[in-house]
């Protein structure tokens, strides 16, 4: 706390003595404003009467911030549980004014059940994917619940990438690369694209960009297991003993193991069709392959600050195509706008079950002894392999009134339909092999049953969900005086979630099956429909033409929706079923009360921007698990509540230097309790997990001029995060703290009109940040129990790290 009380009494005297500066300063320069079209229509940032932050490409490119990671750092309010760019496309882990009630510990892919509380957009597409940032002309952050405009998801906020466009005035190309070493790693990072920008005409231009990257790991897995050519473990005979299902495997090591590989491309049309309409085709394309998780082990004793003691590579390939149709045209009246848009996401993955199913006890049925049940082997050799597939088709069409009377008005359209495909299967290696051969050919090979299951499945979900939206949205202006104007919003929606779910058991057979399936299948489906409306009131008046105060209440939304799990009014089996309650989970709402007061001063060298604020979140959506078989699912709690403050501030305090300012005070909170099944599992009071309660971002850039015409650039950025718990409270079994932490970055460049060059260290003083470490109570089985082998003691308490300090260069050519 004593970083946090200097950080304030330095903010104070800040303002005190920039008040004093304002009286004397007399120089002529001032800051860029920048444009965003986060309302719907172009406005400057400190036109908008709410809490909105925006990064031009320019400060992004020369920040080197490419993705969510070093995005979040340099963002007031916004945080990221950072796992690492495998993880963190999986699910964005993104939190803004507090709104999280999701674990944030653990590594398995299974953690992104709940739709995320931040929603993205590329452009106008609603889709979250960890893009990596090429060619951007901003990114907006919109803080707060956005539902009327932005709809499902933003209850803590909204985040918009808006990319370049094509250029009809001039050819324009670029070529650079971002080349550097990680301290621990053994071979280069690099980070190269090239932009072309070809006017075809007057009124059509060609806009692409393409890169490739390549980013080195720094983890080592010391306790790999070592299989043959058929999947199975290869036991360690080297101490004289015999092979068998019991004896310990044969470990191997493999060092940078967390290494990426990432190819974009985006292609870009557009056609000035006459003075009043443009439209602009879009397709951008992603592919991204990891070799691991960016986690450790700290609790075991071969793991440490780089080293994992998983037993599987856990690599991933994920891709991304977005196809967008967008059409703009000047009614005179109001300006037209639609945006037609199909997306489609893919990815394969590998994840380390052993602490799952060790843990666990997990045993079998064995038919040489009547289906008996029996211990399984304690060796390590259990893993996941994730298949999915998610597609989603997206239409709004929007009015927006262009006149210059005292209404202005927004309305749309939105359609969506998005269907997710999945398949989970859990397999022990070499288990079907060694126990159960008869049966496996049977299962294989089962008469008219094309069978889904793979070699060594023990456990495999299939999942199609589909999921519809349909809504009718606007905001309505009127403005009162020149210096006051109240703005009135509404969003009706209804929506569709339909799920289908098989789940197949096959080690149980028919005896687990709800069909008569020799392959233990157990179909279940459900189908949900869910209306409502959400609304916004916000009103602002001007105290001078440069500062205005506004008041923003605000409602936000999530969907709701199915879960994937057989309850006992689809099956009669209730081995297998839970109770019906837990089949479906209902939207949660978040209800925004804020004040603020925003603006510039001294000429426009001062730019500023604080924020009160108070979210009411009821029906909270919470990812847990089912009462009697521990199913994952998404459960509604109670109500939750989330305050703070935040205060930003950019200021040219010379000629050639610029300062920017962040701090952000959150305290949220359960206000009711919650309790799964007559257990409780959270208390009015208790913390939400991921939420620090204080950040703070500080940047410097100093620029001058050479009498060669070079410009010459220094920058210094940090970022400081508060401690965080990962669970609930200190009975949840994924309870953990991960301490506090400040990164810092700098850069010395040399620019002109043609090339740059700059040098950069990331993470300067080499500070190890810590995220959703696992919660000790995964330590707490006793190997003399028979439930899991020492070995396995900490190794599934997993920490996920930053990348440590990274130097460099950074290289660019346009011509």
């Amino acid at each position: 706390m004593t970083t946090i009380s200097a950080f304030k009494k330095g903010l104070l005297a800040t303002a005190i003595g920039l008040a004093t500066f304002e009286s004397t300063i007399a120089e002529t320069f001032s800051l860029e404003e920048v444009v965003v079209t986060a309302t719907r229509r172009a406005e400057t940032v400190q036109d908008i009467p709410y809490n909105i932050s925006a990064m031009t490409g320019d400060t992004l490119s020369k920040q080197g911030i490419t993705d969510m990671s070093k995005l979040a750092r340099n963002i007031t309010g916004l945080t990221l549980v950072d796992k690492g760019g495998r993880d963190n496309g999986a699910s964005s882990g993104l939190i803004m004014r507090g709104l999280n009630a999701d674990a944030t510990s653990g590594t398995g892919e299974g953690a992104a059940l709940t739709p995320n509380t931040v929603s993205t957009y590329v452009d106008d597409v609603p889709v979250f994917y960890n893009i990596h940032m090429k060619d951007i002309d901003r990114v907006e952050v919109l803080r707060g619940p956005q539902g009327t405009l932005y709809g499902s998801g933003s209850l803590g906020g909204t985040i918009r990438y808006i990319y370049k466009k094509p250029d009809t005035e001039a050819f324009e190309m670029e070529a650079g690369s971002r080349l550097s070493n990680t301290k621990g790693s053994s071979g280069l990072n690099t980070d190269t694209h090239t932009v072309i920008n070809v006017p075809l005409n007057d009124t059509m231009a060609l806009r692409t960009v393409f890169g490739y990257v390549e980013t080195q790991g720094f983890i080592d897995q010391h306790s790999l297991i070592s299989t043959d050519a058929s999947g199975s473990v290869i036991a360690d005979t080297s101490q004289g003993l015999a092979s068998s299902s019991d004896t310990p495997p044969l470990y191997r090591s493999k060092k940078d193991t967390n290494n990426e590989r990432i190819k974009h491309m985006r292609l870009s049309y557009l056609w000035d069709i006459n003075d009043s309409t443009t439209t602009t085709l879009t397709y951008h394309h992603q592919e991204d392959n990891y070799g691991g998780r960016q986690a450790v082990n700290f609790n075991h004793p071969d793991g440490g600050s780089s080293k994992s003691t998983l037993a599987q590579e856990e690599s991933l390939d994920r891709e991304l195509d977005v196809f967008s149709w967008d059409l703009e045209t000047d009614l005179s009246f109001a300006t037209f706008s639609s945006s037609v848009s199909h997306y489609k996401t893919e990815s394969e993955s590998i994840g380390d079950l052993n602490a799952t199913y060790l843990n666990a006890g997990f045993s079998y049925l064995d038919p040489s002894d009547g289906y008996g049940i029996n211990q399984i082997s304690l060796r390590p050799h259990f893993l996941a392999d994730y298949i999915e597939e998610q597609e989603g088709t997206s239409v709004e069409l929007r009015l927006a009134s262009n006149g210059d009377g005292p209404i202005d008005y927004v309305v749309g359209l939105f359609y969506l339909k998005r269907q997710y495909e999945a398949e989970q299967h859990d397999k022990l290696l070499g288990y079907w092999e060694d126990t159960h051969p008869t049966l496996k050919t049977e299962v294989y090979n089962s008469v008219n049953r094309p069978a889904p299951l793979t070699t060594d499945d023990i456990y495999l979900q299939v999942t199609d969900d589909t999921f519809t939206d349909k809504a009718i949205f606007g905001e309505v202006t009127y403005h009162i005086t020149d210096r006051w104007q109240v703005t009135a919003g509404m969003r009706a929606f209804d929506q569709t979630f339909d799920a289908s779910n098989d789940i197949y058991l096959p080690e149980g057979g028919i005896l687990n099956s709800t069909v008569n399936d020799i392959r233990g299948l157990v179909p279940t489906g459900s189908k949900e429909d869910f209306k409502d409306e959400i609304f916004k009131i916000n009103t602002s008046y001007d105290l001078t033409g440069d500062m205005m105060v506004y008041f923003t209440w605000a409602e936000g939304f999530r969907h709701g929706g199915v879960n994937r799990i057989p309850t006992s009014d689809q099956v009669n089996n209730v081995y297998i079923a839970e109770d019906p309650e837990f089949g479906q989970y209902k939207s949660d709402k978040a209800e925004n009360w804020e004040v603020g007061i925003k603006g510039s001063a001294m000429d426009n060298r001062l730019s500023f921007n604080a924020a009160l604020f108070q979210i009411d979140w009821t029906d909270v959506q919470i990812q847990g698990e089912t009462p009697n078989l521990f199913y994952p699912a998404v459960l509604n709690g109670d109500t939750a509540t989330s305050r703070g403050v935040e205060l930003e501030m950019t200021m040219a305090v010379t000629e050639n230097l610029t300062m920017t300012l962040g701090y952000a005070y959150t305290n949220a909170e359960l206000t009711n309790n919650f309790a799964i099944g007559g257990t409780t599992i959270g208390r009015d009071g208790d913390n939400l997990p991921g939420v620090p309660e204080n950040t703070a971002n500080l940047g410097l850039t100093y620029i001058t001029n050479l009498d060669n015409g070079m410009e010459l650039s220094y920058s210094l950025n940090g970022a400081y995060v508060d401690s965080v718990q990962n669970g609930l409270n200190k009975d949840s079994s994924d309870y953990s703290e991960d301490p506090s932490h400040s990164l810092w970055d700098i850069s010395i460049g040399l620019d002109t009109d043609q090339w740059g060059i700059s040098l950069f260290v990331d993470n300067v003083f080499d500070e190890q940040a810590k995220y959703g470490t696992s919660g000790p109570s995964d330590n707490v089985v006793s190997p003399e129990g028979n439930s899991r082998p020492s070995y396995q003691l900490g190794r599934d308490i997993t920490t996920f790290v930053n990348r440590p300090r990274t130097a460099g260069v950074d290289l660019y050519y346009r011509f």
